[in-house]
């Protein structure tokens, strides 16, 4: 299956920008919450960033996942953000990325 990154997501083993074509693997890993399905025939070389494209500003779930990531990855992440991320394991990284919410 042919994707579209709506905002970056990690995958399978690289950071996607907004905008970017990208196959799948398998069907099973696609995510409607950061990814769009590119028809057969479309032209990609014109392709836009989806208009709800957030400027990176909320990371998908899918985007942090510890096992998929690289700890080298969520350090430009956190980079990205203007995050302190100095001496933080990859546990608290994702965790600094996307905080839990308070119960």
């Amino acid at each position: 299956m042919r994707v579209r990154a709506k905002q970056k997501g990690f995958y399978p083993d690289s950071l996607k920008e907004p905008g970017e074509v990208f196959e799948l693997t398998t069907d099973r890993h696609f995510s409607a919450r950061w990814m769009e399905e590119v028809a057969d025939g479309e032209d990609v070389a014109e392709a836009e960033p989806a208009a709800d494209y957030d400027g990176g500003a909320g990371l998908s779930a899918v985007s942090v996942r510890p096992g998929l990531m690289r700890v080298a990855d969520l350090r430009v992440m956190a980079e990205e953000k203007g995050l302190e991320h100095e001496g933080l394991n990859k546990a608290e990284l994702v965790d600094l990325l996307e905080p839990k919410p308070d119960p």
